[in-house]
């Protein structure tokens, strides 16, 4: 059961990062929308990731925050070129 409530709140880490994004490109009553939705789901986040963590061993989600975002880091950068570098994408072993 624990390990669905990290999840959960790795998913609510990506719906804040998210509203955070979209914040800056509004204004108005859109930006406090935003704003709201990224308060709520970080208190959310951070509440559900200290009661994940109360049962895990802390030496267990860490390496899989690191990779989660050492991959997505670099397939963000592989996107963000308009082709995919020589060396075949973002998980090949070639240099």
């Amino acid at each position: 059961m624990n390990w669905i409530i990290l999840i959960i709140a790795g998913l609510c880490e990506t719906g804040f990062a998210f509203c955070l994004g979209k914040s800056k490109l509004t204004i108005g009553t859109e930006f406090w929308l935003w704003i709201t939705g990224f308060g709520l789901l970080y208190v959310l986040s951070a509440v559900l990731l200290a009661k994940a963590t109360q049962t895990i061993p802390i030496g267990i989600t860490i390496p899989f925050g690191r990779v989660s975002a050492l991959s997505g880091r670099c397939c963000w950068v592989s996107l963000s070129f308009t082709s995919l570098p020589p060396s075949g994408g973002c998980f090949s072993s070639a240099r």
